[in-house]
């Protein structure tokens, strides 16, 4: 597994995975990483001041999210910052993927998670955000699997429960909170999938999770005897590696 540990980033550039939800901002600092995040409604009021917390000489930037990226391009500009917004293109040529994927299609996220893990044989990744499970096979990414209208559904899910107005708990085997339940049910829809494959083959070791409800992967754990790995902020760090290795 690639360790963050065995880089120390003297220059400091600051990395930002800007979601559908959630606007993520964070470098090494001796070999540790101080993140921060941020929701995305809170970005006109709050950015500013974040930003001016981390002690940085460039901005190195992916967005998911077409407000957050709108929002970040004229913020930079406006107050002359350096900064690169990574993009697809920066990933063309260096990773495997499978054939009838067009990378320019794949979210940066994906792409920058791939890029984390893609010396890693033997290994079924799974990369849960939002909306989106990349699905990443023995140091190839195979596919992702949009589970459609899920932003949408947590404001209906709002609305009907009452959640911002009442104490209501609501009782899901695998959440705690509405938007734990909803990744919980997206684990379940590709839930056959994982279930064929390590099933059917028998040189996959190890499991490495981001993101979503993680502790369903108990289960494969003690199911097929897999060690699972659970790796946090896991697009930030992908980001960090493609700049240190590409030497921007």
């Amino acid at each position: 597994m690639n360790s963050e540990k065995n880089y120390t980033n003297h220059k400091k550039n600051v990395y930002i995975d800007a979601g559908n939800q959630l606007l993520k901002i964070g470098y090494v600092d001796n070999g540790e990483w101080i993140i921060k995040k941020i929701p995305n409604s809170q970005l006109d009021n709050d950015f500013s001041t974040l930003l001016s917390q981390f002690n940085y000489t460039k901005v190195y930037w992916c967005s998911v999210c077409k407000e957050s990226t709108t929002f970040l391009k004229l913020f930079f500009d406006h107050n002359d910052i350096p900064n690169t917004q990574i993009t697809a293109k920066d990933f063309n040529g260096k990773l495997l993927i499978n054939p009838n994927i067009n990378i320019n299609e794949v979210g940066v996220d994906i792409l920058a998670f791939s890029y984390y893990i893609k010396l890693e044989p033997k290994t079924l990744g799974l990369s849960f955000g939002t909306a989106t499970v990349a699905i990443y096979y023995n140091m190839q990414l195979e596919g992702a699997i949009i589970g459609s209208d899920f932003i949408n559904s947590y404001d209906y899910l709002d609305k009907i429960l009452g959640i911002n107005n009442k104490d209501i708990k609501m009782q899901d085997d695998f959440g705690i909170d509405t938007i734990e339940a909803v990744n919980g049910a997206k684990y379940f829809m590709i839930n056959g999938f994982i279930n064929e494959l390590l099933n059917s083959n028998a040189t996959i070791e190890q499991i490495i999770v981001s993101g979503g409800n993680r502790r369903v992967f108990d289960i494969y754990k003690n199911k097929y005897n897999k060690k699972i790995t659970i790796i946090d902020e896991i697009v930030l760090k992908g980001l960090f590696y493609l700049i240190e290795s590409q030497k921007y």
